[in-house]
């Protein structure tokens, strides 16, 4: 009996050795992401359904979420989770997001539905968990990251909308066409005109905006500035309303990408930092889902900002889901409590750990002394 467990021992062992030599498995390899996004080609219709025939090939998570204060509004169980699938192609990273809530906060008054994507930038100060500084707008508790943030009630979310929209001292008025001042001067990188006013003197509120196309220049009529002056105009949008931003330890800090960028304002950037276009658009199912299409070009021109990426990054990413019907908004909401990764592109075999040649040679010597003793414990045996 004694032998016979020996030699299943040592049978393991051989066959143990020939399946790490084979497949080149690490004993200890490095974990695994949560998601991987495959290399796809085709275009795609950013509408927020995964229906073209690429999403197939994405695999699909769900990540439970939990509340981040006491006062945060409770939602039901069903609704504290979120599925995710992401996928590349040569230029563009798409993300899909499929989650639960029972009432549709879309119509342009009062809190509404919302879904924020936080992905961690490369940082010294990384934080050890996704979070928000409390009464800070947003602010990280270390670290930076880049938040790509949708909202419902804005723009084109299949529902309604706000038709007037304030941001940086101007009113933007989707229905009735026309952009307005509302304040004389803005931090928020508009052109102030207390420091610098204009030549036929600075706009009254309520006046009609104009530019002439430059970056900082808005005048009050089309004889006031250089170049061609035309009227500053909001234009529909075919998706909806989803904001950049960038998180650091002291605020949220608007990248551009907003409603003045989303409502087809051209041909300027309206920000004092780089504006990057998220095309995103929700959609809604009779069966109370929201669903959600997300896509950026994986390039940017400034990575201090907006989170560069590239096939065979692995990225730490976050999800925050805002519930309007029952008060989520700025601190209140539910978000993934860790960081969830997400490998871009082809998945590469897992590094070996150190000494792993030693290891396997071992168990291969092992084996094949067992091996030698069975024989010679067996030939012994046969000659008496």
């Amino acid at each position: 009996m004694k032998n016979k467990k020996f030699t299943i021992t040592i049978m393991a062992i051989v066959g143990l050795s020939i399946i790490l030599f084979a497949s080149k498995i690490s004993l200890v390899g490095a974990q695994a992401a949560d998601l991987n996004a495959p290399l796809v080609t085709g275009a795609i219709t950013v509408d927020g359904n995964d229906d073209e025939t690429f999403w197939a090939d994405a695999s699909s998570q769900s990540f439970s979420t939990t509340k981040t204060t006491a006062d945060t509004g409770i939602v039901i169980a069903a609704q504290r989770s979120v599925e995710v699938k992401v996928v590349i192609t040569a230029t563009e990273i798409r993300w899909f997001f499929k989650w639960l809530d029972n009432s549709s906060s879309n119509t342009g008054s009062g809190n509404e539905d919302r879904l924020a994507l936080m992905l961690l930038n490369d940082d010294a100060n990384a934080m050890a968990a996704p979070c928000m500084l409390i009464g800070s707008n947003g602010a990280t508790t270390s670290g930076t990251a880049d938040q790509w943030h949708w909202k419902a009630a804005r723009t084109d979310s299949a529902g309604g909308k706000h038709d007037v929209v304030g941001r940086g001292g101007i009113d933007f008025d989707v229905a009735g066409g026309e952009a307005r001042y509302t304040s004389l001067e803005s931090d928020k990188g508009w052109f102030n005109f207390t420091e610098n006013p204009l030549p036929g003197g600075n706009p009254v509120i309520g006046d009609l905006v104009y530019t002439n196309g430059s970056y900082g220049s808005f005048v009050i009529n089309t004889t006031t500035g250089v170049g061609t002056v035309t009227q500053l105009v909001p234009l529909p949008h075919a998706h909806s309303y989803a904001e950049n931003e960038f998180l650091d330890t002291t605020s949220r800090k608007r990248s551009g990408d907003s409603e003045y960028t989303a409502f087809g304002i051209l041909p300027t950037s309206l920000s004092s930092e780089d504006r990057y276009l998220i095309e995103a658009k929700g959609s809604r199912d009779t069966s109370g889902y929201w669903t959600l299409e997300m896509v950026r070009d994986l390039a940017v021109t400034n990575n201090v900002i907006d989170k560069a990426l590239a096939s065979g990054d692995t990225v730490k990413f976050a999800v925050a889901l805002y519930d309007g019907g029952v008060g989520h908004d700025h601190d209140e909401k539910y978000i993934t409590s860790a960081w969830k990764t997400v490998h871009l592109g082809p998945v590469a075999a897992g590094p070996a750990i150190p000494g792993y040649p030693l290891i396997l040679v071992g168990l291969i010597t092992i084996g094949a002394l067992g091996v030698l003793f069975i024989i010679a414990k067996r030939s012994k045996i046969s000659r008496k």
